[in-house]
């Protein structure tokens, strides 16, 4: 029996006339926003040796553009494709194109990261290795995103079979409905309210199964919560709604494992979900409040970061942490504090983009990138005769250029201009 499902509404590059200029222009940053989320989750489709893969693609109002109607309201047209290959890309073997309309009566809601367009597809698969490519172009700027993923379709035809996890949105959490309502993002606010999960059981007989539930951090390696119940399994498809409780866990990343176990003829199988931990408010990328304030370097005082890392406890930490990103926020009307958002994009982009011997926000370039932002032009030279590679960073609005020099050769990229007076506080 299928599971009803219910969907909400959710640089050029090139070259100058002078031949060591090996690129110019200004960094891509686009590639680091959550420009869209999206879930694969496998689950099996009752009389027939196929299995289902149901896709769920999220769109935030940010990534997609508005337009005024004539009606006074806003709207935003995008498409969504999704092209199944062979595990090796060679041969297209399924492909879904649709269109999705979006309309909205206020342009503030259009702004907003949280406000999302939910889409879901189905397909049919024999059990196989599958390679996935998953499409949104935004109809109004033509601009295209793109996600890729191998996806494993198993076979539930033999023995006690598990399906994917989904993890349900909190708010409408409820074990009594048919309808699911998936967190696409995996991205939980608060554990402490439980973490609600749907998946499937198909058993070649009755039988009485363990079901280990594990949650462990990424990136500590380390249990954060461990427990088991014994459920009776029917012969067929068996549905599950678990809400697993009293979990408390810090901001960071995640893995589920659920595993069940007949121990009477001694067979396991086990499925992994990974999900984000965060805080109301926090931006998607902190996943650890004390680095999230040392963070704050280039933008906080010293006497304003001994503050907030002296609290007397967590909590007092961290409402000192809000407080200071709260007295930043430009425009306190709007749900979105875009200074805190941008601030720390800007860390997870230096992050990705100048990490080398130390993390990216503490590199020079880090540092500049983080308080001025994206520079108007970037003139790269890294093979210039009787020269060490360099880059030149131009701010026209500044009427301002910093010049990074590689004494080693190895991509380590120093300051050789000064940085001080008006420049040097983030903007």
């Amino acid at each position: 029996m299928k599971i009803l499902l219910t969907v909400a509404a959710l640089l050029i590059a090139f070259s100058y006339l002078h031949a060591q200029v090996e690129s110019t222009g200004v960094p891509d940053e686009k590639q680091y926003l959550p420009v869209f989320n999206y879930d694969i989750v496998n689950f099996p489709e009752p009389d027939t040796s196929a299995s289902r893969i149901d896709i769920f693609v999220q769109v935030p109002f940010s990534t997609i553009r508005f337009t005024k109607a004539p009606t006074g309201k806003f709207k935003s047209e995008y498409s969504i494709t999704v092209s199944i290959f062979d595990q090796n890309k060679e041969k297209l073997l399924n492909e879904k194109s649709w269109l999705e309309k979006v309309e909205v009566d206020d342009f503030e809601q259009t702004l907003s990261s949280f406000n999302y367009h939910l889409s879901y597809r189905g397909f049919l698969l024999i059990p196989e290795r599958y390679y996935l490519r998953i499409i949104v172009e935004d109809k109004d700027s033509r601009k295209e995103f793109k996600a890729e993923n191998l996806v494993t379709v198993r076979d539930f035809t033999n023995g006690i079979m598990l399906s994917d996890v989904i993890i349900v949105e909190a708010k409408h959490w409820s074990p009594e409905s048919n309808t699911i309502y998936p967190n696409v993002s995996r991205s939980v606010l608060s554990a402490k309210d439980g973490l609600p999960l749907y998946f499937e059981i198909v058993s070649s007989k009755d039988a009485e199964i363990k079901i280990d539930y594990t949650i462990a951090s990424v990136e500590k390696k380390s249990i954060s919560y461990n427990a088991s119940e014994v459920v009776a399994v029917t012969k067929g498809e068996n549905k599950l709604y678990k809400k697993i409780e009293g979990i408390d866990l810090g901001l960071g990343d995640y893995m589920l494992t659920v595993q069940i176990v007949d121990e009477k003829s001694e067979y396991s199988v086990s499925t992994q979900k990974r999900f984000i931990a965060r805080l109301p408010g926090v931006p998607f990328i902190i996943k650890d409040i004390n680095k999230a304030i040392d963070q704050m370097l280039y933008i906080a005082s010293s006497s304003e970061l001994d503050s907030i890392r002296k609290a007397g406890s967590d909590e007092e930490k961290l409402q000192r942490f809000f407080d200071y990103w709260k007295s930043k926020d430009r425009n306190p009307a709007t749900s979105e504090n875009e200074v805190f958002n941008e601030y720390y994009r800007r860390v997870e982009y230096a992050n990705k983009n100048f990490t080398h011997y130390v993390e990216g926000w503490r590199t020079d370039m880090g540092m500049v990138y983080i308080i001025l932002g994206t520079p108007s032009n970037v003139d790269r030279h890294p093979f210039e005769l009787n020269s060490k590679p360099y880059e030149i960073w131009h701010y026209y609005e500044l009427n301002r250029q910093f010049v990074f020099m590689d004494y080693t050769g190895f991509g380590d990229y120093r300051l050789i201009t000064p940085f001080y007076g008006d420049v040097n506080r983030f903007k």
